[in-house]
């Protein structure tokens, strides 16, 4: 896929498409032709892979392409403000459609890190409670 005809190249250059991006999925990818993206602290891979930075949320999260190459192909990575981050989609594309029908994706990534909730029998989530018997 070319940057013309690719999914990134369109959020680039098409104005609907990147406010559709930008509002309400928080994926804003016009930041690009203002100045270069930079996250609030440094983001590496623990492989030392490179990170492409494309896209911000407007909570001051970075989105990065993983790995060397140019394509789209390449895992997304999403860092926050706060210092979580994850993969969030193996390609730009799956990315994008968490993004569309799971908006509050970077909350995913705090609750994981948090680790399971527990509830008021100390048990961790629903799988905790299912072994019980009823009595």
């Amino acid at each position: 896929m070319t940057s013309s005809t690719s999914l990134l190249g369109l959020l680039r250059d098409d104005p609907r498409a990147a406010e559709l991006a930008e509002w309400p999925f928080g994926f804003d990818t016009r930041v690009v032709s203002h100045e270069p993206i930079t996250h609030v602290e440094p983001v590496r891979l623990a492989s030392g892979e490179p990170l492409e930075a494309i896209a911000k949320d407007d909570g001051g999260g970075t989105y990065f392409l993983c790995g060397a190459g140019d394509g789209e192909d390449r895992p997304v990575l999403f860092a926050d403000s706060e210092g979580s981050a994850g993969i969030i989609g193996t390609n730009l594309r799956d990315a994008l459609l968490l993004l569309a029908v799971l908006p509050c994706a970077g909350q995913a990534l705090s609750l994981e890190r948090q680790g399971p909730r527990r509830g008021r029998d100390g048990a961790a989530g629903v799988a905790g409670r299912r072994g019980r018997r009823a009595r």
